[in-house]
């Protein structure tokens, strides 16, 4: 009979500890992410990433999809602007004052990446040491995001034209 009791009594503190780890879960107002940026990426219309080295690529999207501006007059690649385009909702894990900063500590020196979203303008600077996490000046602030996004951003313009063989049947 006793063993029962003390059975009993642990069942009930398991599921009570499992009551409050649900509670815990549920995300509240205070813990709401913040984007990078308010803009919606879907419904962007003009792309343009200047590496500060004379290489400049322009993107513009219409009723038939996103076309390559500059260097070439081409279809774009969707899937590579849709991973471009990604930028503009991620996640802020930190933000503070540019002045608060130390613009070549950060990488900003000149930026290495000047990425225009809709005229919003977006400076892309180096890593942070510990989550190598990169920072991005937007006006008066700076923000630390992921860095999945770099990559595209340095990719030869020829990635980002639509290949002609994309949406040919081959059966």
């Amino acid at each position: 009979m006793r063993l029962s009791r003390i059975n009993l009594l642990l069942g009930a503190t398991v599921l009570l500890m499992a009551v409050f780890a649900g509670f815990s879960l549920i995300p509240d107002e205070t813990s709401a992410v913040t984007r990078l940026t308010k803009q919606d990426p879907r419904s962007l219309r003009h792309i343009r990433i200047d590496r500060g080295d004379g290489n400049v690529l322009a993107f513009e999207r219409n009723l038939t999809g996103w076309r390559m501006t500059i260097p070439y007059n081409r279809i774009a690649n969707p899937d590579k602007l849709h991973a471009v385009v990604r930028i503009a909702a991620a996640p802020s894990h930190r933000r503070f004052a540019v002045e608060d900063t130390d613009p070549a500590e950060l990488g900003f020196s000149p930026p290495p990446v000047h990425l225009q979203l809709d005229g919003e303008l977006l400076e892309i600077g180096g890593t942070e040491p510990i989550r190598r996490r990169r920072y991005v000046r937007i006006g008066e602030w700076v923000h630390l995001i992921d860095d999945l996004f770099q990559h595209h951003l340095l990719a030869v313009p020829e990635t980002f034209v639509q290949s002609p063989q994309a949406g040919r049947n081959t059966d």
